[in-house]
């Protein structure tokens, strides 16, 4: 929940964000807010007891909610899928230059600054990448064959791999896919600093010795199905990275990538805020504040037995309000099943109505945790 208030400037209403949640809003937020505005302070002060007194009741009202909120984990959808049936991948590199096409390579490394054989070594990382991000993971196997392929060595992009080499591949490994690094090409500005070096030299100078090199790693990926004859998925990556002297920055640039391309596949996390009751009404307002206050140290277990207590003993809306809660809890301990149970039963027992909602979006959790 966003909190707003609107302050009078210059004879209109202007809406300033409080914050967010259960933060409180502070005075000191609020003039360094003003301080780097500057145009709205000089306004603000022609109004100043008017919107002072709109803040203070923002404020107060912040400070009085009757939520307490929580941020946690929740499952997210892969981004793409394998084809079903899908257990066991080949993954191949074909990004090395080939015999006809290494002097072409070769000019190529010495004019973009490639540290000699760098590139053959890390793109290996971008392999290991790959196998250690998904391999046994959603059932999944990662096989990686020692058939030698080759591209252009640069980034040039090479032709499509034939079927009969894709085939021949995954009916020797048993495979259903084969993953192929196309392109692996760093580039550096190292040649660049070596030319002003000489040129440093020429002039009488004593050049700088370099230690660090701004870097640049480029690849792309292609999926090929043998069973449709298809290239279901293409991926091109591009990033910028600094390169020191004696470090293996190429080869962790190359590790992330390779994590990058296969995570698309994988179901990730995005973070989620909860909405629970701090406050109870009469009888049980006592204990829906020590309960809150064991939240704010995660001390999730001990709330839920306060909560339990209120469903024995407390009114009818009190009950939904402590089904709602634990609800909340046990999807903060990661027990999506528990929290299904408690989410209907404060609708369907006590009317809460915002255990209906939370008991669908729980079920959505559940069939992605499946």
């Amino acid at each position: 929940m966003l909190y707003i208030i609107f302050l009078n400037i210059k004879d209109r209403w202007t809406k300033l964000p409080l914050g967010s949640g259960h933060s409180l809003v502070s005075l000191r937020w609020l003039t360094d807010y003003m301080a780097f505005n500057g145009s709205l302070f000089n306004d603000f002060k022609k109004n100043t007891m008017r919107n002072l007194i709109l803040i203070l009741v923002a404020i107060t009202f912040i400070g009085c909610s009757q939520y307490g909120y929580v941020g946690l984990n929740y499952p997210a959808k892969p981004e793409l899928y394998f084809p079903d049936n899908t257990s066991k991948i080949a993954v191949v590199n074909r990004s090395n230059a080939s015999s006809e096409n290494s002097e072409m390579s070769m000019a190529e490394s010495i004019a973009t600054g490639e540290i000699a054989g760098s590139d053959e070594k890390a793109a290996t990382k971008a392999i290991s990448g790959v196998y250690d991000g998904i391999h046994g993971k959603d059932g999944i196997t990662i096989v990686t064959p020692d058939t030698k392929l080759y591209g252009t060595g640069t980034r040039k992009m090479p032709d499509p791999l034939d079927w009969q080499t894709v085939t021949s591949i995954c009916n020797k490994t048993n495979s259903d896919l084969l993953i192929s690094l196309e392109i692996f090409d760093s580039n550096t500005d190292i040649a660049e600093r070596v030319a002003g070096g000489v040129a440093v030299i020429l002039s009488g100078g004593i050049p700088r010795i370099p230690t660090n090199t701004k870097a640049n790693l480029f690849t792309f990926w292609k999926i090929y199905d043998p069973a449709t004859k298809r290239i279901i998925d293409q991926f091109s990556s591009e990033r910028n990275f600094v390169h020191t002297l004696g470090s293996d920055a190429l080869g962790a640039a190359a590790y992330d990538v390779g994590q990058e391309f296969i995570y698309r596949f994988l179901p990730g996390q995005i973070m989620v805020n909860r909405m629970f009751y701090k406050k109870g009404k009469k009888e049980s307002k006592a204990v829906f504040q020590v309960a809150y206050r064991r939240t704010q140290v995660a001390n999730w277990e001990n709330a839920i037995q306060d909560w339990e207590y209120v469903v024995e003993t407390g009114s009818i809306r009190n009950k939904g309000r402590a089904c709602l809660n634990i609800a909340v809890a046990y999807e903060v301990l990661g027990n999506t099943k528990e929290a299904l149970t408690w989410a209907k039963r404060s609708f369907e027992d006590y009317g809460e109505k915002l255990g209906r909602e939370y008991y669908r979006i729980l079920q959505d959790r559940m069939n992605l945790e499946l």
